[in-house]
């Protein structure tokens, strides 16, 4: 008897999969986004650093300086994109700002300009947005 399971490729099993992935992924990405928030707004620049790094590795980024040594913010391979990544890059930027890592800041506003351009398709509307 085979006891091998195979899977379909039809599109309605690919987007079940993907939906599966989103929702077990997101559970971990919301917690630490409000951790980020949270941390900020009591002026905890490296511990909202520290959140918005494990948003970023839980959505499958691959990064270096997100804490508070002095290694360079970059994101080596970027992951999976959803709506509010570019509110915790915003995060990043404010975090490193208030930490006086200049460069570092202007990279996470890059980034969330990016990911802007990429979710939304255009970015005219950036700062009126989130300015």
């Amino acid at each position: 008897m085979n006891c091998y399971y195979t899977y379909s490729t039809t599109a309605s099993s690919w987007h079940s999969i993907l939906h599966y992935i989103i929702r077990r992924h997101s559970s971990i990405h919301w917690r630490s986004i409000h951790l980020a928030r949270l941390f900020a707004a009591q002026n905890k620049a490296g511990k909202s650093i520290e959140f918005v790094g494990k948003v970023l590795t839980s959505l499958g980024f691959v990064l270096v300086g997100a804490d508070s040594s002095h290694t360079r913010f970059v994101i080596v391979k970027w992951g999976m994109l959803v709506d509010h990544l570019v509110e915790t890059f915003l995060h990043a930027r404010n975090a490193f700002a208030a930490m006086g890592a200049m460069e570092d800041s202007r990279r996470a506003e890059e980034y969330a300009r990016t990911t802007y351009k990429i979710i939304v398709g255009e970015d005219t509307s950036f700062n009126a947005t989130y300015r």
